[in-house]
């Protein structure tokens, strides 16, 4: 029997542990563990606790037994039909409150982090999603199992809490990563040609449908091409891919159509680049937390270009 009254007591008063009467209870089967998990869930979201209505079938009989030597056999008939019809209308309606429960949809939440600026979600379970601008994660607003879904288009710094019990899967556009407790970033947006997984601790397995492509190793990255469907593993210094968190610019070796894409996103502006500049010079420093304008004067010192600032757009130019 499900200990309600020493779980409620448990979840209000906010004490360290569950007690001895709650462990002895979870301790007794898988299912009773995984009802209480489910229980600490929904806790954690509403701040209620589902206490379900049971019917007590078996003292209803008991009563309608005691009365049997003290009833006229028609009457009891009558009333052990009665008793029967609204012990079954609780069951059905029971069944039926549980059954609409479990069918109905999750909903989903949403977070967009906007061009030029960085966001950050704690999932329900500790997990820390901090996201870069132009990012879209979607992901349920309550676990209804050991497995968390997510959605993610753009770039994301994964911190997984070390002590979740749930099977992480990100869910990218052509492929999906099965985390398993790990600090991790992922660049996959969408007019990107290449989805770029790195991995800082912990394990991670790239999956494309049901195959395994790869398991990663911290400090490795690996760079999957949406275009041909070739996967190329490197072992990568994460504290340069991860720089964006902390208001860094690095680039290493970058084209300056991949410099280009990264301005807008890191500063929330339209930028056009002449074609003659997009591979004609490639790009390495690393600088913080500088304003666009420092950091057009920067590529110029570099290469000479020309540019202007036009509010939200900015116009790159190969000098004439």
């Amino acid at each position: 029997m499900v200990p309600w009254k020493r779980i409620t007591e448990y979840l209000e008063d906010g004490a360290l542990s569950p007690g001895q009467e709650i462990l002895d209870w979870i301790n007794e089967s898988p299912e009773n563990h995984k009802l209480f998990e489910e229980i600490i869930d929904i806790w954690r979201l509403t701040g209620e606790i589902p206490v379900p209505f049971t019917p007590d079938k078996s003292q209803a009989w008991e009563k309608l037994s005691s009365s049997i030597y003290k009833t006229p056999y028609r009457k009891l008939l009558r009333w052990s039909y009665r008793v029967a019809a609204i012990l079954l209308a609780i069951a059905l309606g029971f069944a039926l409150h549980t059954l609409i429960g479990f069918l109905k949809p999750v909903q989903t939440v949403e977070v967009i982090s906007p061009m030029g600026q960085k966001s950050c979600v704690v999932l329900p379970d500790g997990s820390k999603v901090t996201l870069n601008g132009g990012t879209n994660l979607k992901y349920p607003a309550r676990f209804e199992n050991r497995e968390l879904n997510m959605e993610l288009s753009g770039e994301a710094f994964f911190e997984v809490a070390g002590n979740s019990s749930r099977e992480f899967i990100v869910n990218l556009s052509v492929m999906s990563i099965n985390v398993t407790g790990t600090e991790f970033n992922v660049k996959s947006y969408i007019d990107d040609s290449e989805i770029e997984v790195a991995l800082k601790e912990g394990s991670i397995t790239l999956l494309r449908g049901q195959k395994n492509m790869a398991t990663l190793k911290p400090n490795e990255a690996a760079s999957y091409n949406r275009i041909n469907g070739t996967l190329d593993i490197q072992i990568k210094d994460i504290d340069i891919i991860t720089a964006w968190k902390n208001d860094e610019l690095v680039f290493d070796n970058t084209p300056f159509s991949e410099v280009a894409k990264y301005l807008e996103r890191y500063y929330g502006v339209n930028v056009k680049l002449d074609p003659a500049l997009g591979n004609a010079h490639n790009f390495t420093f690393k600088v913080k937390t500088e304003s666009l304008r420092e950091i057009l004067k920067l590529l110029n010192l570099i290469t000479p270009i020309n540019y202007t600032i036009e509010g939200k757009n900015v116009a790159i130019n190969a000098p004439k």
